[in-house]
């Protein structure tokens, strides 16, 4: 057995020489670790900067300091990470068969199962009734489904970061929360199986045909309670406290941007009171480049990345089999040479052709940030519910400037502090007067 394992591992190790020699590849550079293999003073600094409301901010520090890719050894298992778009491409389109999502499949499992990866309207949406969060009696089945679903999915960023260790991870309240969620949407699932026929399965629940509902759809595929379960609670991840930290960003930086609400107001005013529709929407300009700006400044075989080996970055790096590569949003929307020298402000007008690219005005040029701006991902795993959370906050938007006067923050003049689970939002929340 030695003999055997000793001569795989020649081999392999062979093999990966010749790949390298191959492609050109160069070493990445690598963050000094005082402990190389499980990573301990890393895992220290990150737990640290979770608790401290920090996440974002040491990353992004990480990319100031040692250059747009680079790796460190975390838990066992070494991980790479870029903001270099050519990398961020490769991963999402030109190689996206040769990148899974295994880890985090096997950390999200004990709440999502096995899926695809403003509560209330999107769980009309998905199961055809809301769970009325806004206004659920205490106690109720509504009350407890958003804070054991708000419980687990903070609990999965945890797992997630741990990586190869996620098996570790033990929470007897994780564990209930989880229990929590799948009873309440078994009911639903039973409810609608119920309600279709199985002779019957092409049969909407609406007789008139006037409402699409994802679960009815779902059911003309399979009749699988525990499949319908993970795929609606998949989607449910997507679509549940993305739109609404949309809006509370986007609240957030109107309240210390006066002149952004009151030109954005300006325009929703040509409206005259009218009820936007779909079409309207994609008329106002300036609705757009708020929400791009918002989305900006706030949100498996061995294979290479075409960027980030060697010392200055410019050689093929070689990726491991199984190896974890991960990109910062966060961090590659401040790229001052995608962004301008004003990357982490907050202007809209950026994304106007005609505006100049920075405050000075100077060596004016049109913003075309290309993979360099990714709030709903891309390709082949692009957000399926973009234009969905988009057309749901603009709306809202709209309909509550046409009925402000105007806008005054009621939390003093703190700055945003995000608040990481598996999405960021601000973590004192949004208060906002008129």
């Amino acid at each position: 057995m030695t003999l055997v394992l000793t001569t795989r591992f020649i081999f392999r190790s062979i093999q990966v020489a010749l790949f390298k020699r191959n492609h050109g590849c160069q070493p990445e550079t690598r963050i000094p670790q005082v402990d190389p293999i499980l990573g301990y003073d890393i895992f220290r600094i990150q737990v640290e900067a979770f608790k401290n409301n920090n996440v974002l901010g040491l990353a992004y520090s990480r990319y100031q300091k040692y250059g747009l890719t680079w790796s460190l050894s975390l838990m066992g298992g070494r991980f790479y990470n870029t903001i270099e778009t050519e990398n961020i491409k490769t991963i999402l389109a030109t190689s996206f068969t040769d990148f899974g999502i295994g880890g985090r499949q096997e950390a999200c499992r004990p709440l999502l199962g096995k899926g695809i990866f403003t509560t209330d309207s999107a769980t009309e949406f998905l199961f055809g009734q809301s769970v009325g969060s806004f206004d659920a009696p205490q106690g109720s089945d509504q009350e407890r489904f958003g804070k054991a679903f708000d419980l687990a999915q903070s609990r999965l960023g945890m797992r997630i970061r741990m990586g190869k260790l996620a098996w570790l991870y033990r929470d007897t309240n994780f564990d209930k929360a989880c229990k929590e969620v799948h009873r309440i949407v078994d009911r639903i699932v039973l409810e609608a199986l119920q309600n279709t026929p199985s002779n019957n399965p092409e049969k909407p629940f609406d007789e008139e045909g006037e409402r699409y509902v994802f679960l009815t759809e779902l059911i003309k595929s399979t009749r699988d309670p525990q499949v319908l379960r993970d795929q609606l609670l998949n989607i449910l991840l997507a679509g549940r406290d993305t739109t609404a930290s949309l809006l509370s960003n986007t609240f957030h930086a109107l309240v210390r941007h006066p002149h952004v609400f009151r030109k954005l107001k300006a325009e929703i005013n040509t409206l005259n009171g009218k009820k936007p529709d779909y079409e309207t929407l994609r008329d106002l300009k300036y609705l757009k480049y708020v929400l791009n700006e918002s989305n900006a400044r706030y949100a498996l075989k061995d294979t290479i990345l075409p960027l980030g080996g060697g010392t200055n970055g410019q050689h093929p790096l070689f990726i491991p089999r199984g190896g974890i590569v991960a990109y910062s949003v966060y961090a590659l929307h401040r790229r001052t040479d995608i962004y301008g020298p004003d990357a982490s402000e907050f202007r809209p007008e950026r994304w106007d052709s005609s505006w100049p690219p920075s405050s000075s005005g100077k060596n004016a040029k049109v913003l075309r940030p290309g993979w360099g701006y990714l709030p709903f991902n891309g390709g082949p795993r692009i957000c399926v519910g973009q234009q969905y959370a988009l057309t749901e906050a603009g709306y809202t938007i709209v309909r509550l400037v046409q009925v402000l006067g105007g806008l005054e923050g009621r939390g003093g003049d703190r700055e945003w502090v995000p608040r990481v689970a598996l999405t960021a939002c601000c973590q004192e929340g949004v208060k906002v007067g008129c």
